[in-house]
Formats: structure tokens, sequence, C-alpha cells
């Protein structure tokens, strides 16, 4: 989501009441030539007072206006400074770019106060064809995959029902915003584009996941070839990531997106496209995502 920020405008109340005065002035300064002259120079009396009126007046209104707009200007230029900045930048954003804030949803299976605890539940349900994944959080809890649609983790818990109970867990990763100017405007568009393809392949994945689970006779092929087409669409981004110049308060963030682009390429998928390892690098590319934002918040 794009949005304009630092909007300026005119105190046009202030000009109006400049007007007004000047106006005014020159109005008893008219009066006062009139009557001094009146006889003989009442005419060139008139029209030193139309000439003010419509030569001086104008420019006087032009130049309080652009005195307005001088200090309005430098007022904003402060406020933004102090509001739209990275910590080491002297150079007010105009845009910002927000990351971040997905949506997850977590089929958890069992939750143990102990690793062994977790470890024998998990060898239970081995036995009757279920794997689980160990997540250290409050304890040990076994999750059973991460989705990022709510009717495809619903329809796997309902799949397993009878081998396993689960409970899904909503879950929100953290967000951040990303300031800049127009003159990055090409290295935004990259890091929108590649965003965007990071979170289509966890959606292709999290799809793929649930049609394995549920045996679908969907053409599973196809879904895999839509992962493979994006994975390699983003490994070119990572390479454009690599090489492209970007205004210096935006070197750090660009480097630590390096970093996220070459985690969750290192998560692409192998030879072995079943339900478990599909999962495994679904978790660990959002887990690389989670780590990314964690980065720019610290």
């Amino acid at each position: 989501m794009v949005t304009h920020i630092n909007t300026r405008r005119i105190p046009n109340i202030g000009i109006v009441f400049i007007i007004l005065i000047l106006y005014n002035y020159i109005e008893v300064v008219g009066l006062r030539i009139t009557r001094y002259g009146r006889n003989r120079k009442r005419r060139a009396a008139k029209k030193i007072v139309i000439a003010l009126f419509l030569f001086i007046v104008p420019l006087a209104a032009v130049a309080a206006s652009m005195l307005f707009m001088s200090i309005y200007n430098s007022g904003s230029d402060k406020e933004a400074l102090r509001e739209g900045l990275f910590s080491n930048s002297v150079v007010a954003f105009k845009y910002n770019y927000e990351m971040g804030g997905n949506t997850l949803y977590r089929l958890e299976l069992n939750s143990s106060e102990n690793l062994s605890e977790a470890e024998a539940y998990i060898k239970s349900i081995k036995n009757k064809k279920l794997n689980g994944f160990i997540l250290k959080e409050g304890g040990y809890k076994v999750i059973y995959g991460v989705f990022t649609n709510l009717d495809e983790a619903g329809k796997v818990r309902d799949s397993i029902a009878k081998k396993a109970e689960g409970s899904i867990y909503e879950t929100k990763l953290p967000s951040f915003s990303l300031k800049y100017n127009e003159s990055d405007s090409t290295f935004i568009q990259l890091v929108r584009a590649a965003d965007k393809l990071i979170w289509e392949v966890a959606e292709v994945k999290s799809l793929l996941s649930k049609e394995i689970v549920l045996e679908s006779k969907s053409d599973t092929a196809s879904v895999l070839e839509e992962i493979e087409y994006r994975e390699s669409k983003l490994e070119q981004y990572l390479g454009y990531a690599q090489k492209i110049d970007v205004a210096k308060e935006h070197k750090a963030f660009r480097d630590s997106f390096v970093l996220l682009l070459e985690e969750v390429l290192a998560e692409k998928l192998d030879n072995e496209k079943d339900y478990y390892n599909i999962q495994i690098g679904l978790m660990n590319q959002i887990e690389a995502y989670r780590r990314f934002i964690g980065r720019l918040l610290a």
C-alpha cells in the first residue's frame, strides 16, 4: 500500500488578511491625497490610487504569499524530518510501503511442558501414519502444518480428525513501513515484486499441502510448476537486488532483503515433494520472513 505523506498547504487565510490590511492602508492614503490635492491634483491623486491598487497590491500579495509559504514549509520539513526518517537519515521521505502483517493459520495437535512429552506424542501419531513438527513457544507444541488460508487449514484438520485432534490458531506476522522517495522507485518496485512472489509461493505451498493430505485428484503437477516458476523468478530478483544501487539510507535494508531472498530460496522445492517436505520448506520460509521483519524493527 502506497500513501502520500507531508502534504503542504499555503495558509490562504493569512494572505487574505494581509491583502485586506494593505487595501485599507492604500484607501486611507488615497483619501489623504485626494483631500490634499482637491483642486488641481485630484485627477493625479486618483491615478496614483488606481496604480497602487492595480500593481502594488498584487505584488505585495505575491510577496506575502511567498513569505508565508517559506515559513510554513520550513515548519513542515521539520515535522517530516521528525516523523518520516530512518534514525541516521537527513532526507524526508514522501511515500511508504507496508511489508509483513500477513495472517497465518497453524494446525496444532498437542502442547506439552517438556520436550520428551512432545517427542512421545509424535512417536504415537507416527503409528497412525502422521507426523508433526515441534515448536518451542510457551512450552513445546506439536504442529501438523501452517497454512495461509483458514479454509485449507480447516479441511486438513477435518481430514486427519480420526487419527488426531487438532486446533487451529491464527497468528500474524509483525509489519514494517518502508519509507522512500521517487528516486528510489526502481528499488522499491523490485522489493514489491519479490515480496509479492514470496507470499505467492507460500500460498501455493499451503494449497499443495492440503491437496496432498486430501489425496485430491487435481493436477498437482501444475501446482508444482507454479511453485518452481515463482522460485525461478525469485532467483532473478535476488540477482537484481545484489547489484542494484540504492540510496545510502536503504543500504542496510537492501542487504537484509538480499539475505531474506537467499534464505527463502534455500527452502525451494527439491525432488522430495511429499507433505512434510513441503511444510518444512513453508515453515522455514515464514520464519525467514519473520526474522527479516525483526531485523528491520530492531
